[in-house]
C-alpha cells in the first residue's frame, strides 16, 4: 500500500483506498427514475434500510444471512457477497457492489471481479443479477475465481415485477438456471417466497401505478406506503415457502451450485 492506495504487482495499476474502501471503479451517478426516495432512505439509514425493507416488504421475508450461513463458514472460508447494497450479511464476509455504500469493502462493478481464478470459497449474490447487462457471462467468471468444489450461493427473480436498481435486465425460471449456471453442479433450487407474496407485490404495484398517474417518485412512495399497509399478509406464504409444487409461483427463487472438485 502506498500514497493512499494499492498497486498491483502484476501490472502496477494504481487503485486508491478511501474509508477503508478499495476503489476498482469510481461509483457512477445514480441514474434510476425517480429513484430519489430510495436512495436518500439507503444514505440515510445505510443497514437498517435492508432490515426495514426486509419486514416491511410484500414479498415474505428472506434471511440472506441463515442462507448463507447454513452452508459456508465466512470465519474459515473466503466468502464474496457481489451486489451487497446496504447489507452485511456476517462481518467476515467480503462485500463488492458499484455504489460506496458504508459497509461495501470493495467498489467496482461485476464484470470486473478483482480476484485471482481459484480464490474464492464461495460467492453470494441476492438480488443482483439481473441488474447486471451480461449476468451470463459474470456466471462463467464467478467459475474462474470459485474454488474446485466452492459453491455459489444466489437469489435470483423469477415472478418479481421490474424494478431498476439501477436497471433491470433479467428473470430465472428453476430450468433457466441449468443455462446460467452450466458447468456448476446444482444442488438445491428452492422458492423462498410463494403465491401470497406474488399476488400481494403486483396488487401493491398496480395499486401504486394506478395512483400516481404516471409520476415516477409518487409511484415508488404509494408503493412504500402501500407496502407498509398491507405487508403483514404476506406471512401468510408460511405454508408455501420451500414447496416444489409452488416453484411455478415464486417472485423469487434460490439457487445452491458447486463448482465440480475436477475439471
Amino acid at each position: 500500500m502506498r500514497d493512499g492506495g494499492l498497486s498491483c504487482t502484476a501490472c502496477s495499476a494504481f487503485y486508491p483506498v478511501r474509508e477503508g474502501k478499495i476503489y476498482f471503479d469510481e461509483p457512477p451517478a445514480h441514474e434510476t427514475k425517480g429513484a430519489g426516495i430510495k436512495e436518500w432512505l439507503k444514505r440515510r439509514l445505510g443497514a437498517l434500510y435492508a432490515k426495514i425493507t426486509k419486514i416491511a416488504a410484500p414479498v415474505y421475508q428472506f434471511s440472506p444471512r441463515r442462507f448463507v450461513l447454513e452452508r459456508v463458514d465466512p470465519v474459515r472460508k473466503v466468502v464474496v457477497d457481489l451486489g451487497c447494497g446496504t447489507q452485511r450479511i456476517h462481518p467476515g464476509i467480503i462485500t463488492v457492489d458499484m455504489f460506496d455504500y458504508d459497509n461495501v469493502d470493495i467498489v467496482c462493478r461485476l464484470e470486473r471481479l478483482p480476484f485471482r481464478d481459484e480464490s474464492v470459497d464461495a460467492f453470494v449474490s441476492i438480488a443482483v443479477l439481473e441488474h447486471v447487462e451480461d449476468a451470463f457471462g459474470i456466471a462463467g467468471r464467478m467459475m474462474a475465481k470459485t474454488k474446485r468444489g466452492g459453491l455459489g450461493l444466489h437469489l435470483v427473480p423469477f415472478l418479481y415485477h421490474f424494478h431498476e436498481s439501477p436497471r433491470d435486465y433479467l428473470r430465472l425460471t428453476h430450468e433457466g438456471a441449468k443455462i446460467m449456471f452450466k458447468g456448476w453442479r446444482c444442488e438445491e433450487v428452492f422458492n423462498p417466497s410463494g403465491p401470497v407474496s406474488l399476488f400481494l407485490m403486483h396488487f401493491v404495484e398496480f395499486l401504486s401505478i394506478l395512483v400516481s398517474f404516471g409520476n415516477g417518485k409518487a409511484r415508488e412512495a404509494a408503493y412504500l406506503a402501500l407496502s407498509a399497509l398491507l405487508f403483514p399478509v404476506k406471512y401468510l406464504d408460511v405454508f408455501f415457502v420451500k414447496r416444489k409444487a409452488f416453484l411455478s409461483m415464486a417472485p423469487t427463487l434460490c439457487f445452491v451450485v458447486r463448482k465440480p472438485d475436477a475439471a
